[in-house]
C-alpha cells in the first residue's frame, strides 16, 4: 500500500513525489484488499514528536492499524476488532 501527499485544488491538484509512504513489515510491503479505503492521520505526541497512523483492510473482515514515527522507521501493526452488533 502506498500513500501520497496530495493537494487537491481542482485543475491545480498536485502531489510531491518525495512524500510517498509505503506501509511494510519485515517481509515487504503490506498488501491491501482491492477497493480498500485507506485513512492516514498524523498525530502529535506528548513528547513533542508525531506519529503516522494508517488504517486499511488486509483480510476482508478486519481493519488493520499501522503506525510509525512521522519521520520514518519501522511500522507497528495490529488488527482492530469489528463487532458483529
Amino acid at each position: 500500500m502506498k500513500g501520497y501527499n496530495v493537494t487537491f485544488a481542482a485543475e491545480n491538484t498536485t502531489w510531491v513525489p518525495e512524500d510517498v509512504i509505503t506501509v511494510s513489515d519485515p517481509s515487504g510491503p503490506v498488501k491491501a484488499l482491492g477497493g480498500s479505503h485507506m485513512c492516514v492521520s498524523a498525530v502529535a505526541g506528548k513528547s513533542g514528536g508525531a506519529a503516522l497512523y494508517v488504517f486499511y483492510q488486509t483480510a476482508g473482515d478486519d481493519i488493520t492499524f499501522f503506525t510509525r514515527d512521522i519521520n520514518g522507521g519501522p511500522w507497528g501493526a495490529g488488527r482492530l476488532p469489528i463487532p458483529d452488533t
